[in-house]
This record gives structure tokens, C-alpha cells and sequence, in this order.
């Protein structure tokens, strides 16, 4: 389906299902339309409460367009990315559930699919928030290719075949209060910052989130060069690798302070300042069932300085002497 006109919403009537299923459907893969709902060129698009799933393409494709909004649909089973926003400006994901696309790429064929999940491409002024992106074959939330000023918050981005959110080529990005965990793959992390088209890229913060259980670790650094990097009260634990590492490619200017970092190596970065951050047991409530606030006794508690003013849960921080270490204040 091809929007044409500029200033449209389509939105699901209260208490209805509106699905728009591309199996046996076009596009085909030798279409010159991309998505099964294709927005490129338009303006002040609305889409609202739709189950987009099935295409043998994109879900959901928008070039050059701008003031764009996706919010409480579901978008699924794409063959190629879930949705695609690129060359534009103005852009609210909110609510939505992404997931089981780039089906090309099963099995591992990284490439195979065209685009990711979710991908924002050479995109200005966004958020992302209150997503469920998970189980594609590709990465989950991927901002690349000059994507700025935007933020990437209070979503669930796990069992991608990751990173979970990529980062790549990006500058003037927040990534907070997400729970990022489970990618697949033995190089998979949860956050991953890269610049794979050449140039630096700059001024990312990544604060306030909950990531575990990544084997390629927490936040990694793969390829080019990223400068003015700012990790903060995170929670990273019992991820594979380390809790931030650069395994290829510069990191400068960059600090990584007032984290827990738990069952997973934080030492000597290169590129990085570290201060106050946590390796010892935090004393989690409990870990097992992913309940990883601060019990009494903690060495994260009041031990922070210069802490964002709300934690995870949007609690003001802090309560006591000092803010917590780490994604929760404790009360």
C-alpha cells in the first residue's frame, strides 16, 4: 500500500484489529516498492494501531519523509527490515511490537536481509520509546548512517540477532532506561557502536539502562572511531564478555563512570576515563529473576556523583547521602 497523500492518519478503530498481511501479497522481491506500506516523500503521517506483517520486503517504509509517527502497531515477518525511516526529519516510534523480521536472513546469513528491525538511516530528531523489538534476524534498533539528535528509550530489545541496538555512524544519541538483553550470536552485544562507512561519530550517552546476558558483552566498539561517549549509572552483569570493550577501530574523550559492572570484566579502556563504577557483588535482590535493585549493604549505595535525576524506573535520585552506582536508586 502506498500512501500518497501527506497529512494522513490510519488508525484502527477502538476495539478492532486492522491487518494488513502481505503473504501472497506484493511487494515482491522484484518490486520497486520496498515496504507493504511505503511513506516515501510524505509528511504528517499517522499510522495507528495496524498489524503489519508478512512482507516479502519491508514492513513499513518511508524515504525521505519527515514528521512521521508508528505507534501501538505491530509489525512481524517481514523478509527484510520491520521498518525502514531514512533521509528525513521528525520521527515518534512509540509503543509498538517489531518482531520475527528479516526472516532472509535466518539461519544466520547476516546481509541477507535488506535494512534491520528497526532502522532509522541519515535521520534527524527521533525517539524511539516503549518498544518490544525482539527476535529478528537482524539487529534490533539500529540508528546508522548520520542519524542525530534523537533518543532511544524505555524499551525491550532482547533475542535479536544483534546487537540488540547498533549504533553505527550516529551522533547526539541518549540510549536510557532500556532493558537490553539475550542477544544471539557468540559476537553479539548488547549495545554495539561502530562507524562501518568511514568518519567519526560523537556525543552518544548511554545511561540508566539494565543490560545481561549478551555474549558478545555489554556495550562494544567494533569498527572506526567514536569520541565524547558518556556510560553512566548502567547496570551490565553477567554478560559474556566485557562489560564495555573496543575490540577494533578508536574510541576519545569518552568516560565511563558510576556503573555496576557485575560478572563481566570492566578494566583499562582505551579512549576511556573510568571512575566509580562497581565490580564487586552489588547485592541484587535477585539476579535469577531479574530483579537487580540494591539490597541493604550494598557497595553501589549513595557511592554515585553527578547522576541523571531520575533512575530506571523514572524515581527521583537521589535518596540518602549520595545517588546509587548503577540503573536503580534504592528507596
Amino acid at each position: 500500500m502506498d500512501i500518497t497523500t501527506n497529512g494522513l492518519t490510519l488508525r484502527a478503530k477502538a476495539g478492532q484489529t486492522v491487518t494488513i498481511d502481505g503473504q501472497d501479497t506484493l511487494p515482491s522481491t522484484s518490486s520497486s516498492t520496498r515496504g507493504l506500506i511505503t511513506a516515501d516523500d510524505r509528511q504528517r503521517v499517522t499510522l495507528s494501531g495496524l498489524t503489519v506483517k508478512n512482507s516479502r520486503r519491508h514492513g513499513i517504509y518511508a524515504g525521505q519523509a519527515s514528521d512521521l509517527t508508528i505507534r501501538n502497531s505491530e509489525i512481524a515477518g517481514s523478509s527484510d527490515g520491520g521498518i525502514l525511516i531514512g533521509d528525513g526529519s521528525g520521527a515518534r516510534i512509540e509503543c509498538n511490537r517489531i518482531h520475527g523480521n528479516n526472516s532472509a536472513a535466518a539461519g544466520g546469513d547476516i546481509g541477507a536481509a535488506a535494512n534491520e528491525a528497526l532502522t532509522l538511516f541519515n535521520f534527524s530528531d527521533f525517539t524511539i520509546t516503549n518498544n518490544d523489538v525482539y527476535d529478528n534476524d537482524e539487529e534490533g534498533i539500529d540508528v546508522k548512517n548520520g542519524t542525530r539528535d534523537g533518543t532511544i528509550t524505555r524499551n525491550d530489545v532482547y533475542r535479536n540477532n544483534g546487537p540488540n541496538i547498533y549504533v553505527d555512524g550516529a551522533s547526539d544519541v541518549k540510549i536510557s532506561a532500556n532493558r537490553i538483553y539475550d542477544a544471539r550470536g557468540s559476537s553479539k552485544a548488547g549495545i554495539g557502536l561502530a562507524v562501518e562507512s568511514g568518519g567519526t561519530a560523537s556525543n552518544v550517552d548511554i545511561y540508566n539502562n539494565v543490560i545481561w546476558g549478551n555474549p558478545g558483552g555489554g556495550v562494544d566498539f567494533w569498527i572506526g572511531s567514536y569520541s565524547d561517549v558518556q556510560v553512566f549509572f548502567n547496570t551490565i552483569y553477567a554478560n559474556g564478555r566485557a562489560a564495555i570493550r573496543v575490540t577494533s577501530g578508536s574510541v576519545s574523550g569518552s568516560v565511563a563512570r558510576d556503573n555496576i559492572a557485575y560478572e563481566n570484566s570492566l578494566s583499562s579502556i582505551s579512549g576511556f576515563t573510568l571512575q566509580r563504577n562497581v565490580t564487586a557483588n552489588p547485592l541484587f535482590v535477585d539476579a535469577a529473576s531479574g530483579d537487580v535493585r540494591l539490597r541493604a549493604g550494598s557497595p553501589a549505595i549513595d557511592a554515585g556523583s553527578n547522576a541523571p535525576a531520575t533512575d530506571f524506573a523514572g524515581s527521583a535520585r537521589p535518596v540518602g547521602r549520595g545517588p546509587d552506582i548503577g540503573a536503580y536508586e534504592s528507596r
